[in-house]
């Protein structure tokens, strides 16, 4: 268990409880003093961590851009041996609670969709996909936390102590044959809709090499209706160069909300999967508890509530340089012609 002994941490928070642990990281419930406001801390391990100040650089560019669907980190403790992040509290559901109500799933993918395209825009890819990484509201607004730099796993696959803490993730994530990309985040998203809809996941193993191996050769469960199974067929591909992108996803089943086409809902028979943490919205800031009120603000609903009335085709699409490629204003525009 990674121990929390940071002097301003412990005077600025209580722990509440432990919600989850994963390789190389924890999750916790805390409670700030100051204000009685919940939040989430998740505790890295340093040697995990291929890169600590391109994690720091990424977290602070995702931030500017001030997403308003990303609930980001605002405050971090750091030592030599772990990093905490903090980030606000969510009480909304989160994917694994789909596989049990008779939302549309169609309105919840579209969203998913642009989320991931409009990030893919922005240069902002690999992403850690996971069901417990994405909420949504009962308006079917998507929430995504935990929005990091994914990189190349740094562990023994003869240590790994869950494999369902990695089922979601691409098969390039655990070799080296491909490069991790935006075309990892198709794999993860497609096998998380075959979750979403009740369904099991080809590769699922108590045994890491043998779900690796799976990958492979893994073939779409038989029973998966037609409308399903065209748009996953096209995302889980073992070579990432012929995995669809999202905006193409998007372009091929630009069909309306309400269609039932995308709306059948088999009851699950999956086991239950991982919930793993989540993420808030500030420039990220050393904790200190002298100036922790202005370090630390609370984030107003209204902001939040605002900038997603907004709506998220309003966001501009952009590269973390000051001018777009040709590549990005045809997709900026394909995107606003799919979601008009």
């Amino acid at each position: 268990m990674i121990q929390i002994q940071d002097t301003d941490f412990i005077n600025s928070y209580t722990i509440k409880q432990e919600l989850s642990r994963s390789f190389g990281s924890q999750t916790f419930l805390i409670q700030r003093h100051y204000d009685q406001k919940l939040q989430v801390a998740k505790a890295f391990d340093l040697s995990k961590i291929p890169d600590l100040n391109y994690l720091k650089r990424t977290l602070d560019l995702i931030t500017a851009k001030n997403f308003p669907f990303i609930v980001p980190y605002t405050s971090y403790v750091e030592d030599s041996q772990k990093i905490l992040l903090i980030r606000d509290y969510l009480s909304e559901n989160d994917l694994t609670s789909a596989l049990n109500s008779n939302i549309n799933m169609n309105a919840l993918w579209r969203s998913i969709f642009q989320c991931y395209a409009i990030l893919h825009e922005n240069e902002v890819s690999p992403n850690n996909i996971k069901p417990s990484n994405i909420y949504f509201d009962k308006d079917l607004k998507v929430y995504l936390v935990d929005v990091m730099p994914l990189e190349n796993s740094q562990f023994s696959p003869a240590a790994t102590p869950e494999t369902n803490k990695f089922l979601f993730y691409a098969p390039e994530y655990f070799t080296s044959q491909y490069p991790l990309s935006e075309k990892s985040d198709v794999w993860s998203l497609g096998t998380l809709m075959l979750y979403t809809y009740g369904y099991n996941i080809p590769w699922s193993s108590h045994n890491i090499f043998a779900m690796i191996k799976r990958m492979k050769d893994a073939k779409i469960p038989s029973d998966v209706p037609e409308m399903i199974r065209k748009t996953v067929s096209r995302m889980l591909i073992y070579e990432p160069s012929k995995r669809a992108s999202i905006l193409q996803l998007l372009r091929a089943h630009s069909l309306p909300v309400g269609n039932n086409k995308w709306s059948i809902i088999k009851k699950p028979t999956l086991n239950k999967n991982p919930a793993l943490l989540l993420f808030p919205r500030t420039k990220l800031s050393k904790i200190n508890t002298n100036v922790r009120s202005a370090k630390m603000p609370p984030v107003p609903k209204c902001l939040v509530n605002g900038a997603y009335l907004m709506g998220i085709n309003d966001i501009r699409r952009q590269s973390y340089t000051a001018r777009m490629t040709t590549k990005q204003l045809e997709n900026h525009k394909l995107i606003d012609d799919i979601f008009e």
